[in-house]
């Protein structure tokens, strides 16, 4: 190692030792005993096909700041951990990996567990084997981004996602981005935007072990980014800079879709005792968000009645947004299918809502959806179909109830005045309503 500082190095002040731009990480050379600022952990398993784009993506990057990569491998037996020591015996000075000899998932250990205890760096970046970076400077963009937002416990970023075949041909997607440059703890709560290979967090928002409550989940990533987030807002940069990959060897994603919509609903209704009381209101709508979400992936009658058990905590109070959330629900997975509809159509998808409501409302103690709310869900699909060719008694009906139902309901504001204001400015029908001066 070195015995006189390097003359590309910045001088340190009180910041952590940095070089004046961006360098390779392979060509860097720091200091014996230099702590890393960022700690890059990856978890493998049989990702042989994949794990070497995944390796030289992180060896690619270009930063000001030392770091070290810690892969940690769950036993593969297809020739990943040759490659990883490969790389390792290459830059001896990058890795510090840890290699199972025995599969830890299989025994409920918590793969992200070693998350705080195995690494030193003051940011952790996380990634699978089978995903990768795509672009250099990601490292240097997040760290930036979080050195000058204090209060954020994270950051993360758009990506691509791609889907391979078991004949290997790859599909890419569109990047999949999040529509704010914040995810907030109420966001999380709702679904999960988040790709583990975007991942950068502060290592005091990281958990080194769930909580008893969600220990027991399929995933274990979802929850902690809902418990960091409630350290501070996680930042989203819109660049993307990772691509997250499907295939038939992922563990989470080849589960049926009902399953892991039931998961979904456990996962929040597991944080009952975890939230604080200004985000009970938020969870009991995300309860109905993701109930369904369930039924309308037509889950067989054990989830169902699983289902049925867990919502049984609701408090009577919350109902009214438990059902709004229901609701919203129904309403956004028919959104791109509300374009001209007829009347009848519409009143068939107001059947679903009230079918699906019926199915779970023996286990809570008052109705979820009333009849007022079913008429506002009629009224506003009405509004959204562009159906205007309407009877006048239908027409006074979606007059009555449509501003109440936004003024009740969580809807984005701007979103509503512009359908407001294309509303009243459609003249194809003459039953259409014009509103008096």
């Amino acid at each position: 190692m070195h015995s006189s500082p390097d003359t590309r190095y910045s001088p340190p002040v009180t910041q952590p030792l940095r070089l004046a731009k961006p360098l390779r990480i392979t060509e860097q050379s720091w200091p014996e005993g230099t702590k890393p600022l960022v700690s890059v952990f990856v978890w493998s398993f049989n990702d042989v096909k994949f794990i070497r784009e995944s390796i030289e993506s992180i060896l690619m990057q270009e930063t000001t700041f030392p770091l070290e990569i810690v892969i940690h491998d769950d036993a593969s037996t297809d020739g990943t951990v040759d490659i990883i020591r490969e790389y390792e015996a290459k830059h001896p000075q990058l890795f510090h990996n840890i290699l199972h000899t025995e599969n830890q998932y299989s025994q409920g250990v918590d793969l992200m567990s070693p998350l705080a205890t195995s690494t030193r760096g003051e940011y952790l970046a996380l990634s699978h084997g089978d995903d990768f970076w795509s672009d250099n400077s990601k490292l240097e963009i997040q760290i930036s981004e979080l050195i000058n937002n204090r209060n954020a416990s994270g950051c993360v970023h758009s990506y691509h996602q791609v889907t391979t075949d078991e004949a290997g041909e790859t599909t890419r997607s569109v990047a999949q981005h999040f529509s704010r440059s914040l995810i907030t703890t109420e966001d999380l709560l709702e679904g999960n935007p988040i790709a583990t290979s975007s991942v950068v967090l502060r290592r005091n928002s990281v958990v080194s072990r769930l909580p008893e409550s969600l220990d027991a989940l399929p995933m274990g990533d979802w929850p902690r980014w809902i418990l960091a987030s409630m350290k501070g807002p996680i930042l989203w940069v819109k660049k993307p800079m990772a691509t997250y990959r499907l295939h038939g060897g992922g563990i989470w994603s080849t589960r049926k879709k009902s399953e892991q919509q039931f998961h979904h609903l456990i996962l929040v209704s597991q944080f009952s005792d975890l939230l604080p009381d200004r985000l009970q209101i938020r969870q009991a709508e995300c309860l109905g968000i993701h109930t369904a979400r369930l039924l309308l992936n037509n889950p067989d009658e054990k989830l169902v009645y699983q289902t049925i058990d867990k919502l049984r905590k609701i408090p009577p109070a919350q109902l009214r947004c438990f059902g709004r959330g229901l609701i919203r629900a129904h309403l956004d997975a028919f959104s791109k299918t509300t374009t001209n509809l007829s009347e009848s159509q519409i009143l068939n998808i107001v059947d679903i809502v009230k079918q699906n409501s019926a199915r779970i409302e023996g286990s809570l103690s008052s109705p979820p959806v009333c009849n007022a709310d079913l008429l506002k869900v009629k009224s506003v699909m009405l509004m959204r179909s562009g159906n205007f060719q309407v009877s006048t008694g239908n027409i006074s009906l979606a007059r009555s109830f449509f501003l109440k139902a936004f003024l009740t309901w969580p809807f984005n504001v701007e979103s509503f005045a512009r359908l407001i204001k294309s509303y009243f400015q459609k003249k194809s029908s003459a039953h259409a309503y014009v509103p008096s001066k």
